[in-house]
């Protein structure tokens, strides 16, 4: 069953919302193919939206949220992986016109935030490289910049293979992109896998790895500033 997985996001300066979207179970024999629950802390109260995505959200990978906007990877359609935009203020939807993985299965995806920026990792098909999108704001546009790629080969074994986890769409083990967590002053960057374990360091200089933290149970989480006083 997949787990479900709420978005908690800044939508102000000293507003905070939680969100909830998910696939509608009559999604598939109607045109409501997903839910959408939102929690205003300002009201302390959850409230239903009626106009909601007509795609089915991948759900087994947890939402992103910055600038306030949240975003969700969908199911496949046509061969084609798209991304959910919710903006907080107007709580209305929308599609990202375009990514550069939009080609791939949302098994081989991560979305994450890196410098205030929505990001996707991606790895190449059948490879252990892996590439690091950002998505570049525009007053007239959206586009999509590669900042990384990392090769995975120079990682230990025994941790580039931690992501291997058994998908109920393709029956079988795959191996999930490394998740990048957060850019060093230094660029270095942040690691981890979304099932995986512990947390590593790469320099994309040098091409190389270094163990920062090694837990089974290891799991990143956001982080708000002065949280209690702005509600």
């Amino acid at each position: 069953m997949p787990t479900p997985r709420l978005a908690f996001a800044k939508a102000t300066m000293c507003d905070y919302k939680l969100v909830w979207l998910y696939n509608s179970d009559a999604g598939r024999l109607s045109e409501r193919f997903t839910e959408c629950e939102v929690f205003d802390f300002r009201a302390n109260a959850w409230r239903y939206l009626d106009c909601t995505p007509t795609y089915r959200i991948f759900d087994d990978q947890s939402p992103v949220s910055t600038n306030g906007s949240v975003y969700w990877l969908t199911e496949r359609y046509n061969g084609e992986t798209k991304v959910i935009v919710f903006d907080l203020q107007t709580e209305t939807f929308r599609l990202l016109p375009s990514n550069p993985a939009s080609r791939s299965h949302p098994d081989h995806i991560d979305l994450c935030i890196l410098d205030n920026r929505l990001c996707m990792s991606k790895r190449k098909r059948r490879t252990m490289i892996q590439e690091i999108w950002s998505l570049q704001l525009s007053s007239s546009e959206e586009t999509w910049i590669k900042i990384y790629t990392i090769d995975l080969r120079s990682c230990s074994s025994s941790w580039s293979v931690s992501g291997r986890v058994y998908s109920t769409w393709t029956r079988k083990h795959v191996i999930r992109p490394c998740t990048p967590v957060a850019i060093l002053k230094n660029k270095e960057i942040l690691l981890t896998h979304r099932y995986g374990e512990g947390l590593v360091k790469y320099d994309p200089q040098t091409n190389s790895y270094s163990l920062m933290y090694n837990h089974l149970f290891y799991r990143g989480v956001p982080y708000f500033q002065s949280l209690v006083s702005h509600i």
